[in-house]
């Protein structure tokens, strides 16, 4: 499409030209005044053109700039959401999470999908992350985290972390039994998280 219209481009280039020296030749369907004619046909004949090509094919950079805003991140990429980096290392599905002591323990209503999630602070000061920032998304459904007694430890809960340093905790989600186990979750991050040439969106297909 691009080489159809500069072809166009170049003999409407070529009509103007001529016809601004022989206008009778190359526009004698023009009666009286031809040069003057010749010229605003040119004019919008040029801007048809480009406003075709703009359509069809819009300009490298609007689309690089949407690719890069819509790239998705997968289980072991590191996300770039700001003040920190977050990474999904893994998924699992099950029925009850216990402490390590092997007393306290929560059954989900449904299952729980646990991420286990690597998170460092990139800023130059000392930042919260909260579980609150996360949530899990399948078809249009979206789920938020618990934050588990039984975990305590693990879980991701409003942590001041200082510049530079690396934890690791995880996330959990009640989601209903039939779903556990899709494929097709994604783990979305608050915009307030998220860089400007991020999605915030992470794929848990394994």
């Amino acid at each position: 499409m691009d080489k159809f219209l500069g072809f166009l481009g170049i003999i409407c280039i070529l009509w103007f030209i001529v016809g601004m020296f022989i206008p009778g030749k190359v526009a004698p369907f023009f009666n009286g005044n031809r040069r003057k004619k010749i010229f605003v046909t040119f004019f919008i004949a040029m801007m048809a053109i480009g406003g075709i090509g703009s359509i069809v094919d819009p300009s490298p950079s609007s689309t690089k700039a949407e690719q890069k805003q819509e790239k998705v991140y997968k289980i072991g990429d590191t996300l770039d959401a700001k003040n920190f980096e977050i990474t999904v290392l893994n998924k699992d599905v099950a029925k009850q999470v216990t402490d390590s002591s092997g007393y306290w323990h929560t059954d989900a209503n449904g299952k729980f999908v646990i991420l286990t999630v690597k998170y460092k602070n990139i800023s130059n000061a000392a930042r919260r992350l909260d579980n609150s920032a996360f949530q899990l998304k399948l078809d249009n459904n979206t789920y938020s985290p618990s934050t588990l007694v039984s975990s305590s430890n693990d879980n991701i809960f409003l942590e001041n972390i200082n510049p530079g340093i690396e934890k690791t905790g995880k996330l959990y989600f009640d989601v209903p039994d039939d779903v556990a186990n899709s494929d097709d979750f994604i783990l979305q991050l608050s915009s307030s998280f998220v860089s400007d040439n991020s999605s915030g969106k992470i794929v848990l297909k394994q």
